[in-house]
């Protein structure tokens, strides 16, 4: 609060002096003023871009297959977590049988659920990589331990390093890249647009000669 105070006693102060009209004071306000207007125009005109159509996703992806391959193996896992390793088993069997059991008393804790994606240099440990990285999709890990907790894996999707990303995994890098080919586009043309579009209204006149001294 008193820095505050300070502050705005001294701004005060400075347009009682008649700072405000001060010719140092006014030429970098308007520099400072051209700033922002040039920052809030590449806003709204960068804002503009048009989103990558699938037709322009699926031809880049095309154009560079060989750029989206998979650098190391990628599972992705559904995971359920448990304090008990009874109710772990039992989601297993649940799984395995692709049908729901009949509840059995004490087995009707939640369970902690999500999906993950793996790599070799995952977070998880070498035990559970190297047994979840034999399974084939659709198959479900054994019930491991991890701290107080215990875990158990089903494999959603494999990818096998080597091997090309689908469309579907590859299409939001795609969609980054011609986001930023298209904006570095606008950032290079947009400049030369206006100053024809303002020469053709009369707006300005711009007559340069260049003296070539060879």
């Amino acid at each position: 609060m008193r820095g505050w105070l300070e502050r705005e006693a001294l701004i005060f102060k400075a347009r009682q002096n008649g700072l405000s009209d001060d010719p140092w004071v006014i030429a970098r306000m308007e520099d400072i003023n051209n700033q922002l207007l040039l920052a809030r125009l590449w806003e709204i005109e960068l804002s503009n871009l048009p989103t990558p159509t699938i037709d322009q996703i699926r031809k880049y992806y095309n154009e560079h297959i060989d750029d989206f391959k998979w650098k190391n193996s990628r599972l992705v896992v559904d995971f359920w977590k448990s304090e008990k390793p009874s109710t772990l088993e039992r989601k297993a069997q649940e799984l395995n049988r692709k049908r729901p059991l009949i509840p059995q008393p004490g087995a009707l804790e939640p369970l902690e659920t999500g999906r993950m994606e793996l790599t070799e240099d995952s977070s998880v440990t070498p035990e559970i990589w190297s047994n979840l990285k034999y399974l084939k999709e659709g198959q479900v890990s054994k019930v491991f331990k991890v701290g107080e907790k215990f875990y158990l894996f089903q494999i959603v999707k494999k990818n096998e390093a080597g091997t090309p990303q689908s469309l579907e995994d590859a299409q939001e890098t795609i969609i980054n890249i011609l986001k930023e080919e298209a904006r570095a586009k606008k950032i290079s043309e947009y400049p030369k647009q206006v100053i024809n579009e303002l020469q053709n209204k009369g707006q300005i006149d711009i007559n340069i000669s260049l003296d070539i001294k060879e």
